[in-house]
């Protein structure tokens, strides 16, 4: 069991380390899309540079870790056209404390390495969810980036693999490095992870470093207020975008189930199949709550592919469904146990497309 573990947190720190390289060692920003988007930012990380503080020196509905991030990268590099990609790098390495503690905590080493190795490559690739290849572009990282996080919370619905695997203290930390992480790029992910975590209170045996985390992001927030001084003025911000946004109607949310409907179909396999097998109704609630966050959270972003829940999603009920048939040998020969035995196979060939996919685009 050990050396799985081992195995696992050196394969996850090596894609790690290899993606983090291959965005910072260029030093420069390779762009065939959205420029203006890109822009943006750029010229958030000037302003930071000057002295300015998003928010309160100049509007934004994008949480201030959106212009921080090339800030830092500016800040190290001296180039703006390594600001970007250096300060993506370095996210990769702050999110791998949380991402290693949450699925190597909950998952077994091969579903933890496939579904880590997806996520990571989601944080560095730069397009667009969606995008061809040829679209490389640094637009829109924030909605990366928010998505990582919140997948990562929901596999918080499993419990520790054993006792050895339980450490209360550091899920309080990376949930709370999560949900920041969030609401400071893109408040609406922040939302739907704080409104899973409600959900998950449901479960009293994990009630206790909830609250306790929930508790610590918030006297976090104070702690950054303190300094920032700009919580009213981005509340204002998101407001005043609120009212000059187009709508989302149920004609957009018809065209993103179209765009997805594939990743729908395959997701529901899994959540049937794992209800069949292990007949629990808080595991379907769950699988609701993976589908509706997700085409609410995408039905508000530009790119029309990429339900990123999903995919984690898939690979909980797919952890849940192996530690039933585990722990209830007897049934193992039932239809529903050959089923549910099938999903980690499946799940595997869930996440292939979209690793070649972003692999390429980053290589």
């Amino acid at each position: 069991m050990k050396r799985r573990l081992f195995s696992a947190q050196v394969a996850l720190l090596v894609v790690a380390v290899i993606c983090s390289a291959m965005l910072a060692l260029p030093g420069r920003t390779i762009n065939t899309a959205f420029i203006n988007d890109v822009l943006v930012f750029i010229d958030g990380a000037h302003r930071i540079a000057v002295g300015q503080v998003p928010n309160r020196d100049f509007h934004t509905a994008l949480g201030p870790l959106v212009f921080y991030i090339p800030a830092l990268g500016y800040f190290l590099s001296g180039n703006f056209g390594a600001a970007i990609p250096i300060g993506m790098a370095l996210l990769i390495v702050a999110f791998m404390p949380a991402m290693m503690r949450v699925l190597l905590s909950r998952l077994s080493s091969p579903l933890a390495i496939a579904l880590g190795i997806f996520l990571i490559l989601i944080l560095a690739v730069p397009i667009n969810l969606g995008s061809p290849v040829r679209l490389l572009s640094f637009a829109m990282f924030y909605n990366r980036i928010g998505w990582v996080a919140l997948g990562l919370i929901l596999v918080l619905y499993l419990k520790p693999r054993s006792d050895a695997a339980r450490n209360d203290v550091a899920d309080i930390l990376a949930t709370a490095f999560l949900l920041l992480v969030q609401f400071y790029t893109k408040a609406t992910y922040g939302l739907c992870g704080v409104a899973f975590l409600i959900f998950l209170l449901l479960d009293r045996q994990q009630r206790s470093w909830i609250l306790l985390s929930l508790l610590l992001t918030v006297l976090a927030m104070i702690v950054i207020e303190f300094f920032w001084r700009g919580t009213l003025h981005h509340i204002e911000d998101l407001r005043a975008a609120a009212r000059v946004s187009g709508d989302h109607d149920v004609r957009s949310i018809l065209k993103n189930v179209r765009e997805n409907l594939s990743d729908l179909v395959v997701f529901t396999v899994f959540a049937l199949v794992a209800f069949w097998h292990i007949r629990s109704l808080r595991d379907l609630l769950y699988s609701g709550f993976c589908v509706g966050a997700g085409l609410a959270i995408i039905n508000q972003n530009a790119h029309s592919w990429g339900i990123i829940t999903l995919y984690c999603g898939a690979a909980v009920v797919v952890e849940k469904a192996r530690r039933f048939q585990s722990v209830d040998p007897s049934a193992q020969m039932e239809k529903p146990a050959r089923l549910a035995a099938a999903l980690p196979l499946l799940l595997i060939f869930f996440l292939l497309p979209p690793i070649v996919h972003h692999g390429e685009a980053i290589a």
